[in-house]
């Protein structure tokens, strides 16, 4: 993955000297080299931050991790290790690390500390055993376990914290217009060139990067402009043509959970150009080979599973470098695997598979169950959502899918939601700062010709008096069950095509 040439921040430093020492202090001895210059590392990573003469206290909220109440901002290439960091807090039941300012802590004190927070993984009770060692020569180091903690908030305005590792999301309760279409034309664009890379499939052609680069960075930069005019765009549904934008709504959630991780503007377009081409195997497969495994058997089964294979073989007969396409064929290969180890190709070992192909693993999933299909009726966004959750104890990574929740809401965009009040509305976006994950709305109204139209935003977390909701949640359908393109209502009518609302892509 490409990474920004900048220095290491003083969290990543600390983040990272503590990781290793923990992983150091289990299998050598204190005499060792490494041993020795890890403890150093710790140490100095601590210094810089006690210049100031106060504590440095990490804390893990909502999935970020912030020291001294700033959130950390960290490339990529550290997202290992904030898993393993975030794996660690959890199987502690802690949310925060503090280390006072202690310049006599010997090697033999940081390797005691080191020790405790090693063991307490195994203790019944972790947070109380840290609780009761952490005194005497340790007590410099004190643990946290206040989950509603408050640490630095959203900035208010347009610019909101983001649910995800350490990116700050733009989004406007009103839509740009302008934008808007933007992103319409950005969604065309990419729909047509996945088309024309289809066609020269059959035609046993090769297949150019250029166009298919041009189109993801332009959804990138309106990623970069709106995000929830960007994510408006993944409820797109084409019965007829369900393909080529199956591939095209995978781009987009997976490019937007990249962008809540920090991923750079470069990993974003490798992410999105590896989402666009993964089901190129699809293309001329007979349709028994489209359908989902749990229904096949046999040579179905084996014929359904080959596209994986047949994917690869595009990939590589690319009109690209070497590097990109060996970039892209990760992904491709790892999205059906799982975690668990059940998926295909058989893969030995699982926990190997690659950042983005875990991404693409959970956007593919979302869209594939939440488009029709000849054999099996679409689920409703929040039913999707409810399967990869439940997929996240094996299948799929809980952290990412984690993302992914605090990336679509509770009620997904695109959800149609049938409300207390007997109206009906849209799920348009969810705030990251929405305390209890409830959506803006665009309430939809009949015309007087009994046509749909869009009503008023509202938000679904406004409570009356008594505190009760305003508007409950009744139920979660999907909008094609009554013939809606909720892309038309949530981003407005495009001025410059014609015809009626819900007709068309985009």
């Amino acid at each position: 993955m490409a990474q920004d040439k900048k220095p290491i921040s003083e969290g990543e430093e600390l983040l990272t000297s503590m990781f290793r020492l923990l992983q150091v202090v289990k299998i050598h001895q204190s005499n060792n080299k490494l041993f020795v210059d890890n403890i150093e590392s710790f140490r100095v990573a601590l210094r810089k931050l006690w210049a100031n003469g106060r504590p440095a206290e990490f804390a893990l909220y909502r999935g970020r991790f912030y020291l001294n109440d700033q959130r950390v901002i960290y490339s990529s290439a550290m997202w290992n290790t904030v898993i393993k960091i975030s794996e660690f807090f959890q199987e502690r039941e802690i949310n925060g690390l503090k280390f006072y300012p202690n310049e006599e802590a010997s090697d033999k004190i940081i390797v005691s500390l080191m020790d405790v927070l090693n063991r307490a993984k195994r203790e019944k009770e972790p947070y109380q055993f840290l609780a009761e060692n952490l005194t005497g020569d340790l007590a410099w180091a004190q643990v946290t376990k206040d989950q509603d903690q408050a640490v630095e908030g959203g900035q208010g305005g347009t610019t909101q914290e983001g649910g995800g590792l350490g990116r700050e999301v733009v989004t406007n309760t009103n839509i740009n217009q302008e934008v808007a279409n933007q992103a319409r034309r950005a969604y065309s664009q990419a729909l047509t060139i996945i088309r024309q890379a289809g066609a020269r499939v059959k035609e046993q052609k090769k297949i150019g990067v250029q166009k298919a680069k041009r189109a993801i960075q332009e959804l990138i930069d309106i990623l970069f402009e709106d995000e929830s005019v960007f994510l408006a765009l993944s409820t797109v549904r084409d019965g007829t043509d369900p393909l080529y934008t199956h591939s095209i709504n995978t781009v987009i959630l997976a490019i937007g959970v990249g962008y809540r991780l920090n991923v750079t503007r470069a990993g974003l377009e490798q992410l999105g150009l590896a989402a666009l081409f993964h089901d190129l195997g699809k293309v001329g497969a007979p349709l028994r080979a489209a359908k989902t495994t749990d229904r096949l058997e046999g040579k179905d089964l084996a014929t359904a599973q080959s596209h994986v294979l047949a994917s690869l073989y595009h990939i590589i007969r690319l009109n690209a470098t070497y590097p990109l396409k060996l970039a892209l064929l990760g992904p491709a290969k790892e999205h059906h695997q799982g975690l668990d180890g059940l998926g295909y190709p058989r893969n030995k070992n699982p926990r190997s598979i690659s950042l983005f192909g875990r991404i693409l693993a959970i956007a593919d999933q979302y869209v594939a169950m939440t488009s029709a299909r000849p054999w099996r009726k679409e689920l409703s966004p929040f039913e999707a959502l409810m399967s990869i959750l439940d997929k996240a104890a094996n299948q799929l990574d809980p952290l990412l899918v984690k993302v992914f929740i605090n990336l679509m809401g509770p009620w997904p965009v695109g959800s149609l939601l049938t409300l207390s009040t007997k109206e009906i509305a849209l799920a348009k976006y969810t705030p990251p700062d929405s305390e209890e994950g409830w959506p803006l709305a665009q309430l939809l109204i009949l015309g007087p010709d009994g046509e749909t139209l869009p009503g008023e935003i509202v938000d679904l977390g406004e409570k009356n008096p008594d505190g009760s909701l305003k508007r409950g949640v009744v139920g979660c359908l999907h909008p094609s069950q009554f013939g809606l393109q909720p892309v038309d209502f949530l981003l407005g009518k495009d001025e410059s095509r014609s015809g009626p609302r819900g007709q068309g892509l985009v």
